[in-house]
């Protein structure tokens, strides 16, 4: 790559675990660190910055990286055995819903990263760059009106067996990622912030709750009530299987973080980033050990706007069933979510046995 770039991790500095969803900018540019902390980002300026709802933000100079760890400290106190309240906690006293989203109509520029695993190995992978609708952002009913107009879009994908593993449509990856668990089946308790401007309260499964492995978390701004991060977490091993077309198949776990940011204009709270991972068990026929299939989608609001879009995609289809011609200039330019090693990895090994082929590393960027 010829311009010149930021590369590096960025972790937890007590834990030194990689922080995801880190959002790194400079100037005009800006991305996002991956599942392995791992960020690129093209052309800054003197300073890089850092900014996670759970960490406190820090500056560096560009000249100082040099693909160096760059370790966030973070706002709370990380000991599960520290509380200050039980059960009893009214989350009306922090959580204010009503004032703090907006539930008129607006529109959002997103990137949707989609990938599936096959006991343990990709199968596939695929970017989408759009423009959505929606009626409001939080969910009142099981209906989500949504409009998706699909700009650029990359995938690889291989061959499956006999079963296609189906995925999930946009309409179905917002109502997932923007549900929030049922309130009355948890007990709530708040954990200790470093950062007085912030309080996180964690809950748990209760008696009433038929998952007892059911838990996460929000961080609410003290000052206004506002949700800036969700998290959540179930494991469904004990779900009984369904049958469809001779295929048995069931969910054994489902993991949620959705993070909302304060937009200046109109001082509403609007999608950040998501991210859902879930795991499915799938016997078809006969078959006695079951396949086992991971996926994840991760959501990346990069603008949001009054304009309507131009709908040209259905919002319940799989998303990989979605076709759209492939830009590749588009591609070699564009930096808002780094490959994981990983995902690199099944890229290049990827070759006669795929359905579909049209990907451009970002480090061939001019």
């Amino acid at each position: 790559m010829s311009q010149s770039y930021a590369e590096g991790v960025v972790a937890d500095s007590e834990t030194r675990e990689s922080i995801e969803f880190v959002a790194v900018f400079s100037g005009g540019s800006v991305t996002t660190t991956n599942a392995d902390g791992s960020f690129l980002l093209n052309q800054p300026a003197d300073s890089v910055h850092f900014s996670h709802v759970a960490y406190e933000k820090k500056s560096v100079l560009y000249k100082s990286i040099d693909s160096d760890t760059i370790y966030l400290k973070s706002k709370f106190i990380t000991l599960n055995e520290i509380v200050i309240s039980d059960k009893e906690l009214n989350l009306g006293q922090y959580i204010n819903i009503r004032n703090n989203y907006p539930f008129d109509d607006y529109s959002e520029d997103f990137f949707l990263r989609t990938s599936l695993k096959k006991d343990g190995k990709f199968v596939k992978l695929q970017d989408i760059t759009g423009k959505l609708q929606r009626e409001q952002l939080l969910p009142t009913s099981s209906k989500m009106p949504l409009k998706l107009e699909v700009k650029e879009m990359q995938k690889v994908g291989l061959k499956e067996d006999e079963v296609y593993f189906e995925m999930f449509g946009i309409e179905k990856v917002n109502r997932v990622m923007l549900y929030i668990v049922k309130l009355e089946n948890h007990d709530f308790r708040l954990v200790p912030a470093k950062d007085s401007a912030f309080v996180k309260i964690s809950f748990n499964a209760n008696e009433a709750n038929p998952d007892p492995t059911s838990k996460g978390h929000f961080i609410v701004d003290n000052e206004n009530g506002a949700v800036e991060e969700y998290y959540s977490v179930e494991s469904l091993g004990n779900k009984p299987y369904e049958e469809r077309y001779g295929v048995r198949s069931r969910t054994t776990y489902v993991e949620i973080t959705v993070n909302f940011k304060k937009q200046k204009s109109g001082n509403k709270y609007y999608l950040d980033k998501a991210k859902i991972n879930a795991t499915a068990e799938l016997l078809d026929g006969d078959q006695e050990k079951p396949t086992i299939y991971e996926a994840e989608f991760i959501w990346i609001t990069l603008n949001n706007t009054d304009a309507k879009i131009k709908k040209n995609a259905s919002v319940k289809k799989d998303v990989f069933k979605l076709d759209y011609p492939y830009n590749e200039d588009f591609w070699k330019k564009q930096n808002i979510l780094p490959l994981t090693k990983e995902m690199e990895v099944f890229i290049k090994k990827s070759s006669d046995s795929e359905i579909e082929r049209k990907w451009t590393n970002i480090r061939q960027a001019d």
